[in-house]
């Protein structure tokens, strides 16, 4: 079982739901208004129960270390700038297609 959400400001979707045009326009949009985008994704497996986002995201971060699988993730949310004040949300979408083929999400 996969649950695998992506929020961009107030809007949140099913991850498989999520497609280029709606993260580069919601980002987009938030951007054009002053904004600093917060995105944030939330992922769900027998193994894995994290939350990345980036860092204009209101919220504190979780009580427990992380896994193996959970740590793999965060490095590579880091590798694609996506925890950097302020984050490359340009890499938002690449994020998504590596997260997509490392769990066999079909793209939306």
């Amino acid at each position: 079982m996969i649950d695998a959400t992506i929020r961009i400001g107030t809007e949140e979707r099913v991850l498989d739901a999520a497609d280029a045009q709606w993260v580069h326009q919601s980002i987009n949009m938030r951007r054009n208004s002053g904004e600093m985008p917060c995105v944030a994704i939330r992922l769900r497996t027998d193994d894995i129960n994290i939350r990345l986002s980036t860092p204009c995201c209101s919220g504190g971060g979780g009580g427990r270390p992380p896994n193996k699988a959970e740590k793999e993730l965060f490095e590579l949310w880091r590798a694609y700038g996506l925890d950097e004040n302020p984050p490359d949300v340009a890499q938002v979408w690449p994020f998504l297609m590596r997260l997509r083929r490392r769990f066999g999400l079909r793209a939306a």
